[in-house]
Formats: structure tokens, C-alpha cells, sequence
């Protein structure tokens, strides 16, 4: 026998259970996709970014325009279905074998991290996520980009971080980011670990410049054919979606700010910018809270969905345990001044209704930026992944579940080690 195969045998017995789980999943959901599952309202997505590849690979790309999303997975669809011809089928296997490979991805992502038992534990959390399961059977344009980003997050959450592992890194945002514009959060999130992992400024500005680079580069064959085709580098347009789903507007302003689509973003934020900030507060403090932990609605992203602030206490008391935050005198004066100061602000400029998780999330991200070393290092990218997607995609109402899939595992990382840590501790 030889070395390798040995080498390779050995991995297999080491990851049994991960990989026990995953099959059990590829096969159930593929059970469920081909044989039970027909179609539901949500697959018609899927099939009318299909139909735009298919008219892109025609020849006819300059009268097809996304505005949600580029032209790299349409026509990747398209490419694959030239081979089954059978569009429903071709998607549906896509985000199958998607959702199943993210099922593997998450137990190896939190190994990085973690000993093997929270490991599985998590992957479990999220095999078993209704959203995750949901999407594996759609006939959609939403697992396939997510598949990417998490198998990017594996090699960002290694302890050692190789070259070739960099160009990996930048190379995967860049081709989900031909398929969904949200991997940029991503991009961001590595940037800024990168940046403060260690003191060695020269490496790591090296390293980012690497990410850069290789994002860019995989990226270029959508940038450049917008420009050729429609005259414009990116065709993803945020300002449909402030226009459509913003929660304060006015007909004019709606107006406005849809004949500025394809404009730019910024564009659309400058038609009246106060208004811009009050959608802006109202999506970062309210809706997305709101949407992720069931504060009001069943409909959500919360572990446990159906009894409202139930998924709040997991991940709010796994981070405290993760940034190891001891109730000493430094941590106490900030947690108090920092909340009675963003009370007062919301008292005097905001609304309570809308802006209170303030209250709760801005003392937490000040007393996590300050003990930040006192996490895994490692870890620290599924702690700034959450802060950036907020920061950065509060321009938007994200509304549905599937929106917040792309920080799901650093939820689920945060769970496991509230369930298997922190509780056994408190009892």
C-alpha cells in the first residue's frame, strides 16, 4: 500500500461522521428534488436566469439585462443544461450537489477552529437548518455562489495561511462574485482580517494585494463583458431594490430613484440622502434583527424559529464566551456608558421601536473590537463576517431568509460552541 493511499484512508477514518452526515443529506434532499418535488413558486427564478443564458450563449446579450444579478451564473446554467437540456432538472442538481458540498465545508471550516465534537455539532446545526434544506431542492440561482464563499471561508479560517491558499481565496470570491454581488462582504471581511491578523504590515498588505489581484482577475470576464455589451462594469444595480422594498418613501422620490437605475448606487442614495439614512438605521437596527432572531415574525433566519428571541441568547452568549468578556471594572464602565450614550442618542435623534437593538449591538461590537485578542485568531473572520454584511447591506431591506445565508455559518459556529461549551458550564 502506498503512502498516499494510506495518507488518504487515514483522512477518510478521521472524517467519517462529517462524511456520514453529508451523504445522508445529499441523498434526502435529492430524494425530495427529483421525486416529490415538481415545482414550487420560487423556482421561477432559477429558470428565468436559465432562459438569459441561454439567450447570452445566442448571441443576443445586449437585450438581456439582470438588475439582481450578474450574467455569470446564467450562463453558467445555460452551459450545463447544453448537456442535460432539461432546465428544471439542470438547476435543481446545481444547488443539490451545492447545499451538499456546503454541508461538508461547514464541519471543516469550524475544525479549523474547533475541537472535532463542536465541529459536528455545528454541522449538524447546519444539516439540519430548514433554509439550508429548502434551497438544496430549488431550482435556483443561490446555492452554487454560497457553495464558493464558504469553501473560500475554509482556507480564510486556517491557522496558517499559504500563498497558493491567498490566490485560492481571492480566485473563489471572484467567480461567486460573477454569480451573486453579495461575496464582495466576503472580499471585505478577508481584507480586514488580513489587515489586522499580525503586526507584519508589509506581509499583510502583500497578501491583500494578492486577494485583490486574483479577485479581479477571475472576475474581469463579467466586468468586461458589461462594458462591451451594455457600457458599464457592473451590472448589478442596488438602487431597484431601494426603490421596490425600502420601508420609508415617497411616490416621488420612488420615482426618482427607479430612473437612476443604472446609474450607480450612489446615484440613487444622493436623490435625498436624510431618507437614504433613515431606510439605512431602520434596516441595520430593526429589519435585520427583526428578520434574523423572529423578533415579530415566524418567517426568519433564527435557529429556532418559531419562539421569538429564543436564537438571540445562543449567539449574543457565545460571542461573550468566544471574546472571553469578564464582568471586570473596564468592561462593566464601557457596557454602561456605551449603552446609556446610544440610549440617549436614540431618546433625542431616533425611535426606539426602530432603532432599539442599538442598545444591545453597538456596547456588544465595542466591547468585541477591544477584546478581540482574546479570541481564536483564526475565529476572527466569522466574527467580522456579521459586522460587515450589516454594515455593508443595510442600503438594502433584506426581507427573506435566503438573504442571510451568507452569514449563516458564522451563526451556527457561534451556537455550537454556546451548546456544547457554554452550557455543560452552566449546569
Amino acid at each position: 500500500m502506498t503512502q498516499q493511499s494510506t495518507e488518504f484512508r487515514k483522512k477518510i477514518a478521521i472524517q467519517k461522521f462529517p462524511l456520514l452526515i453529508t451523504f445522508c443529506f445529499l441523498i434526502i434532499v435529492s430524494y425530495v428534488a427529483f421525486f416529490h418535488h415538481n415545482f414550487w413558486i420560487v423556482d421561477s427564478d432559477g429558470i428565468i436566469y436559465l432562459t438569459a443564458g441561454e439567450q447570452i450563449l445566442n448571441g443576443d446579450g445586449k437585450n438581456v439585462f439582470l438588475l439582481n444579478a450578474p450574467i455569470g451564473g446564467p450562463v453558467f446554467y445555460a452551459g450545463i443544461n447544453s448537456v442535460f437540456n432539461d432546465g428544471f432538472f439542470t438547476m435543481k442538481l446545481v444547488s443539490v450537489l451545492s447545499a451538499t458540498g456546503m454541508v461538508f465545508l461547514s464541519y471543516n471550516i469550524m475544525r479549523n477552529v474547533f475541537d472535532s465534537k463542536i465541529a459536528l455539532a455545528g454541522q449538524l446545526l447546519f444539516a439540519f437548518f430548514p433554509w439550508i434544506g429548502l434551497f438544496a431542492i430549488q431550482a435556483e440561482n443561490e446555492m452554487f455562489p454560497l457553495f464558493l464563499v464558504m469553501f473560500s471561508l475554509y482556507f480564510i479560517t486556517k491557522k496558517n495561511l499559504r500563498i497558493y491558499e491567498i490566490i485560492i481565496i481571492g480566485s473563489l470570491i471572484g467567480v461567486a462574485f460573477m454569480f451573486r454581488a453579495q461575496p464582495i462582504v466576503v472580499l471585505f471581511t478577508a481584507i480586514i482580517y488580513l489587515l489586522i491578523r499580525n503586526s507584519n504590515i508589509r506581509v499583510n498588505l502583500y497578501h491583500v494585494g494578492l486577494i485583490l489581484a486574483f479577485f479581479i482577475i477571475l472576475s474581469s470576464p463579467v466586468i468586461i463583458y458589461n462594458y462591451t455589451v451594455h457600457e458599464n462594469l457592473i451590472d448589478v444595480d442596488s438602487n431597484f431594490y431601494i426603490a421596490g422594498h425600502s420601508k420609508y418613501q415617497t411616490p416621488e422620490w420612488r420615482d426618482e430613484v427607479l430612473r437612476s437605475i443604472g446609474k450607480g448606487t450612489l446615484e440613487g442614495i444622493s436623490i435625498d440622502f436624510d431618507l437614504f439614512l433613515k431606510n439605512y438605521f431602520y434596516n441595520q437596527f430593526s429589519s435585520i434583527p427583526k428578520n434574523l432572531f423572529g423578533f415579530d415574525n415566524k418567517v426568519n433566519s433564527s435557529l429556532i424559529p418559531y419562539i421569538p428571541y429564543i436564537g438571540l441568547i445562543p449567539v449574543l452568549a457565545g460571542v461573550v464566551y468566544i471574546l472571553k468578556i469578564k464582568p471586570n471594572k473596564i468592561n462593566t464602565v464601557i457596557l454602561v456608558s456605551i449603552s446609556s450614550l446610544t440610549a440617549l442618542l436614540i431618546f433625542l435623534v431616533g425611535n426606539f421601536d426602530t432603532h432599539f437593538f442599538a442598545i444591545v449591538i453597538i456596547p456588544l461590537l465595542i466591547l468585541g473590537i477591544i477584546n478581540l485578542r482574546n479570541a481564536n485568531r483564526n475565529f476572527t473572520p466569522l466574527l467580522i463576517l456579521p459586522v460587515v454584511f450589516t454594515i455593508t447591506l443595510s442600503i438594502i431591506h433584506l426581507r427573506a431568509p435566503e438573504h442571510f445565508l451568507l452569514i449563516l455559518i458564522s451563526i451556527i459556529a457561534i451556537s455550537a460552541i454556546f451548546i456544547m461549551e457554554v452550557i455543560p458550564k452552566i449546569i
